[in-house]
Order: C-alpha cells, then structure tokens, then sequence
C-alpha cells in the first residue's frame, strides 16, 4: 500500500483564544482535536505525520504529541517560523505573525516524498473525510484534491462564520472560492455580507472548504514556485500571507493541473474562542458515547 503524509498545520499562538488551543484537551482522556483527526488519518493508513508548529511552542508541543502515536507512524516536527531548521532553502523573514497556511507545504516540503494531505490543527474533520482523501489520493486521479463540506454542516452556533465558498464546474472540479463573511442562521434561511463576487442567495446545502487538502507529491515543486513569487512582492509586509486558495489557483491557471472536490457528509466543529470548548468536548464526548471513538485514542 502507498505511503501517504499528513501536515497539521499547529504553529498558531491562539491570540483570540487565550492560549494553544492546538493542544487544549477536549476528549475525556485529555485529548485535543488534532488527536482525533491524527487518529482518523493513522486508521484511513496515512503513515506519516508532519506537525507544522513554531520554535516558541517546541517543548510544549513535543511533550503533548510524544509517545502518543503507533511505532509504524513516521513523525516529523517543522518549525514554520524558521524554514531552515528543516533542511529547506526557502527561508521566510522573521515575523510575530505566520506566513500562512500554503506556507506551511513550504516549511513541511523537505519531508514530503509521498501524497499528502493537509488540515488545520484546531479542527475537526471526522473520520469519513480522512478515509475519502486517503482513497482519493491513492487513486491519483488528479493532481490536487480538496474534502467539501455542506456549509450547514459548519455553522457556529455562538455567532456569525466566514466560509470559503467553492465554485464548482463539471465532475466536481473546483473553479474558484469566493470567500462569505457574518454568515449566520435563521430559521431555515442564511444571513450573510454579499460582496461583489458573490451575490446570490445562501441555503446551507453549498460546499465550503474548511482548509482539508490533498495533494500529490509533484505539487509541491509548485507550490515552492509560487513562495518564491510570492516572497519578492510581500518580503516587507507584516500581514500578507501565503494561503493554500490561491496557490492553488495559480497553478490550475498557470498549468493543466485540476482540483477535484469530495463531499464529506460530516459535520465540521472547531474551537476560535475559549467559549467554544465546553461545545466541542459535548460534541466529542457524543461521538464516544456513540462508539465512534475509544474513550482513549491512545490507549493500545
């Protein structure tokens, strides 16, 4: 069977939420979210593990994750801050804030020798997804792949979401995202801030991303091209950020590459604020209670 890698992109300082949220325990063992979707990924038979973390963080995170994960798993730590502790030569200038999240492919890159996938450290994808682009990936259909969810299936219920809308064109190929902010239920309506690339109606049954990719490992060389570009106009800034959309997008206009987008039908939940744990450990202790998960991942 192929080797596959998955990225967890963890180099977040959780400024909103008031601490590493990345690591906050929410599973009755003291598990955090990305021990769930760590888990999943090791079960759909990804065999290698990249954390995408900062220096600031090394110990901390390295302490949670030691020890935790099956013998046959591969597991590597990158600093996103600092490239070059991971054998690569693209360097990225010091900053407080990340370069963003298709920067991480640039600081994971030198471990990457396989398909991958890649997905945020503070959300939860279930376990349907990760099996979905383990299959999808294997098969090599596409260069790029990308899980959907139903936007109902990622709402908050402590206020308004800003999701990244896919367009999609035939056989689920990806044409674009167009980013909704202030999306918000009611009823059985959706309230949300029209923009000018994005005017019509909202009803939940829409496929937003939530940041869960797959690529094959020749995307990676492009993506580097893409920093590279990327860097020389941005080297100053103290915000700009490097986002997988719009690599992504730069290389299917400037390629014959495509993106094939997969319907998950679970449902996504995550932590942004502190008030959203006392949620997600319900949502989780749910799912233990309905044999989904062992009451500890790690145990055996």
């Amino acid at each position: 069977m192929q080797d596959l890698s998955l990225i967890v992109m963890a180099a977040g300082k959780g400024t909103r939420y008031g601490g590493l949220k990345q690591i906050d325990p929410v599973g009755p063992s003291d598990e955090a979210i990305l021990d769930y979707s760590v888990y999943d990924a090791i079960n759909a038979g990804f065999t290698k593990i990249i954390f995408v973390i900062s220096t600031e963080i090394d110990e901390i995170f390295t302490s949670f994750m030691g020890g935790k994960l099956p013998d046959h798993v591969e597991v590597h730590y990158v600093h996103q801050d600092n490239p070059l502790l991971n054998s690569s030569t693209h360097e990225a200038p010091p900053r407080n804030k990340p370069w963003g999240t298709a920067h991480a492919i640039v600081a994971a890159s030198a471990a990457i020798n396989e398909p991958f996938a890649i997905v945020n450290g503070d959300d939860f994808y279930g376990k349907r997804s990760f099996h979905q682009i383990s299959d999808y990936l294997r098969s090599y259909q596409k260069e790029i792949c990308m899980v959907g969810f139903k936007l109902r299936n990622t709402l908050s219920d402590y206020g308004s979401v800003k999701r990244g809308v896919c367009l999609l064109g035939d056989k689920q190929t990806l044409e674009g995202i167009v980013e909704v902010e202030e999306i918000t239920e009611s009823g059985d309506t959706l309230m949300y801030q029209e923009n000018a690339k994005f005017a019509r109606p909202l009803y939940g049954q829409e496929i937003v991303s939530m940041n869960m990719w797959g690529m094959q490992p020749e995307i990676v060389s492009k993506i580097l091209q893409q920093w590279n570009v990327f860097l020389e106009a941005n080297r100053q800034s103290d915000t700009a950020e490097f986002y997988i959309p719009s690599a992504v997008n730069d290389i299917i206009n400037a390629t014959d590459a495509e993106c094939h987008v997969l319907e998950t039908p679970e449902k996504w939940f995550g932590v942004t604020y502190k008030e959203d744990r006392p949620q997600v450990a319900r949502q989780i202790e749910n799912l233990v209670k309905e044999r989904v998960y062992p009451s500890n991942l790690w145990a055996n």
